[in-house]
């Protein structure tokens, strides 16, 4: 995985995950900071790298 405070790619940070067994990774971050967060999830299979994006929101979701 792959995150960043919106509007600070440049900051970004990479988190290795967990394969569950079942289909699922799973990864643990504590977020020092409140803010939205943009998390790609780095996935390669059979050669294919897939990037999908999401958006999360920590605590109030400013990013002052």
């Amino acid at each position: 995985f792959e995150y960043w405070l919106e509007g600070h790619e440049d900051g970004s940070v990479f988190v290795d995950s967990i394969n569950q067994g079942d289909g699922t990774y799973t990864a643990e971050v504590v977020f020092d900071r409140e803010g939205v967060y943009q998390i790609y999830a780095h996935t390669t299979a059979r050669a294919m790298h897939n990037m999908p994006l999401k958006s999360i929101v920590i605590g109030e979701g400013s990013n002052n």
